[in-house]
């Protein structure tokens, strides 16, 4: 589990209570920290994702459960979340590969106890690095957005290339290229 989280919290989505209530037990009898929540309309994933926050979705498909409607409430999330599947022996092949081409990060056969809390640990931890990458990329940006900055302010002549074409240019550029107006230079190749 990722470093300094104390609790974590799980929206399970099932088609019976009865389920979901054994699948936070076995995450507990684990000794895992997890506060849960359920739904039986797995439509509203992203609304009660948005509405509660959620760090994890366990979805249990059994005979009640409707893998299509799984699917189109995972893809309406505005930030992918871990998603385990938990699925029985009848469940078609074609659901379980929709769902892993949609985010699954893990599918565990019902039953599986050990092979779930592993598979919710391993969610979990993958998930730090994820936060760390978009905090990185975020760095990233804002030193692009400075160093752009300081280039437009510049004396030298300087353009910000994206693609191969001049998304933009400071006065020395310009002048440089006999180009007063500000749109004469922009979106065109750097090569013309």
């Amino acid at each position: 589990m990722a470093k300094g989280l104390t609790s974590f919290r799980v929206l399970i989505t099932a088609a019976e209570a009865q389920a979901a209530e054994a699948l936070l037990r076995i995450l507990h009898r684990a000794r895992l920290p997890a506060r849960g929540m359920f739904t039986q309309r797995p439509r509203r994933l992203a609304q009660l994702v948005a509405e509660h926050g959620c760090d994890l979705i366990i979805v249990h498909l059994s005979d009640g459960a409707a893998p299509d409607q799984v699917l189109s409430g995972y893809r309406k999330l505005e930030t992918p979340l871990p998603l385990v599947v938990v699925h029985d022996a009848e469940a078609s092949s074609d659901h379980l590969l929709a769902l892993l081409r949609a985010g699954a990060t893990a599918m565990v056969a019902a039953g599986g106890d050990g092979a779930l809390v592993a598979a919710v640990r391993h969610a979990l931890e993958d998930d730090a690095p994820s936060a760390r990458v978009e905090q990185l990329g975020a760095r990233v940006d804002a030193v692009s957005q400075a160093l752009r900055h300081v280039a437009m302010q510049a004396d030298a002549p300087a353009a910000y290339l994206c693609g191969g074409r001049i998304a933009d240019a400071n006065a020395a550029f310009r002048r440089l290229f006999q180009a007063p107006g500000d749109d004469e230079l922009d979106d065109r190749s750097f090569s013309e």
